[in-house]
């Protein structure tokens, strides 16, 4: 009779031990801290950006004979203005992704301290001070490819840009159209740097047919075609959350 219990007893104990492994295994488990998935996982829903900016238009305009009058001189009857490179800029960017690789973004850049210089053949290029300037605003659609360090992207956009210059020509609207793209440097989840966004940037102007009171205004449609070098910090928000992992388990009978 004794023995009887000492077997049942020895097979209930038997029993504990084996449920009790894998309740010891998951708790071990929890108490782990959870590690933040890489950014390569988790790629952010939303993407900030804010840094500097170089801007290197090419667009030049040559005023109709007698328009510019004396102001031109010491040519009066044609003078030949050209836009420069602006060193000193701005620009701020806000992405929104669908998923882990498309997404809608809106961008604004702001160039506003370049100079203009008008040509004549005797005297070649002579500055006319710093009358000239680009803001942009414009949006569309940005395609990435998140890693765990690298994320490159590209991007194509459409909208306005206020434009001046490039001899007192007074700041006026016209279509802006951006393609280019970049590479990101993944800090942590939240934080990147832009290593790199280079982007062509295509500006149509019509600065009007007529006089706007000041006689030396350049007048007509004028074309500018500008490539632009940017790099800064990117903020990560939100995320979309990393492909459920495979379990596999057992049960003891």
């Amino acid at each position: 009779m004794i023995s009887r219990v000492l077997k049942s007893v020895s097979r209930l104990l038997a029993l504990a031990c084996v449920v009790s492994i894998p309740l010891a295994l998951s708790a071990q488990d929890s108490a782990k801290p959870v590690a933040k998935a890489p950014m390569g996982d988790s790629p952010s829903k939303w993407d900030i950006f804010l840094g500097y900016s170089f801007l290197s238009p090419h667009g030049d305009a040559t005023v109709s004979p007698g328009l510019c009058g004396t102001q031109c001189a010491p040519d009066p009857n044609k003078g030949t203005y050209y836009y420069d490179e602006v060193d000193v800029g701005g620009i701020f960017s806000a992405a929104r992704f669908f998923n882990r690789y498309v997404g809608v973004q809106a961008e604004v850049g702001i160039h506003e301290y370049g100079g203009s210089d008008v040509y004549s053949a005797s005297t070649g290029y002579v500055s006319t001070g710093n009358d000239d300037g680009f803001t942009t605003f414009t949006g569309g659609l940005i395609l990435r490819n998140p890693g765990a360090k690298f994320t490159p992207f590209g991007h194509a956009l459409v909208g306005g840009a206020l434009v001046s210059g490039p001899f007192h020509n007074p700041n006026t609207l016209g279509l802006d159209i951006t393609a280019g793209g970049g590479l990101d440097y993944e800090l942590n989840h939240h934080w990147a740097i832009r290593m790199v966004q280079a982007d062509y940037e295509y500006m149509n102007v019509n600065f009007g047919a007529t006089s706007t009171g000041l006689l030396w205004n350049l007048h007509g449609s004028l074309g500018i075609n500008a490539m632009r070098l940017s790099g800064g910090i990117v903020y990560h928000s939100g995320e979309f959350a990393p492909p459920t992992p495979v379990t596999l388990s057992v049960s003891v009978n």
